[in-house]
């Protein structure tokens, strides 16, 4: 990229970062005011990005996860109330719920037993009860579903299969 270009006024070189040419003392040797007008242009544009990028909230996103959630589970109605079809548990971190079913797919109903009640003491997870209605708000690939109850801020990740009109 040239750093030079000839002066408007007396055609000298002068550096294009010159407030004014050496030569002959022109203000603004190099610029145009296409240049100018194109700074102006790419400034705003640069702000402009800037704003949109710190300004979402994510709703784009998270309409199109809700899409393909609802695609893939029809019976759950994201975002409205579902019925709790079966007895479930819900836990704060889908981990904990992993541990309580490796528990139960090992056959080791006391470790489950255990795990589960303390889980629930300290408010870690909790117990539905068939006809139960939650709001489903999340979904992943591990066969479980984010749900929340109605009047509640607390969000549960519990068993997908649960959930709905399954």
């Amino acid at each position: 990229m040239a750093t030079e270009k000839p002066c408007k006024q007396c055609q000298k070189p002068v550096s294009i970062w010159a407030s004014t040419c050496p030569h002959c003392g022109k203000v603004g040797p190099t610029s145009s005011v296409k240049t100018v007008a194109g700074g102006i242009a790419a400034i705003g544009l640069i702000i402009g990005l800037f704003v949109m990028v710190i300004s979402d909230d994510g709703s784009e996103v998270r309409e199109s996860k809700v899409a393909a959630a609802t695609a893939l589970h029809p019976d759950i109605q994201f975002g409205s109330l579902n019925p709790i079809n079966h007895a479930a548990v819900g836990c704060h971190h889908k981990e904990r719920l992993k541990a309580l079913h490796d528990y139960i797919n090992e056959g080791d109903q006391k470790a489950f037993d255990d795990a589960l009640a303390e889980a629930v003491f300290i408010r870690e997870c909790t117990l539905f009860k068939k006809g139960d209605k939650v709001y489903a708000e999340d979904v992943n690939w591990h066969g479980q579903v984010k749900v929340r109850r109605p009047g509640e801020t607390t969000f549960w990740w519990t068993d997908r299969e649960r959930v709905g009109a399954y």
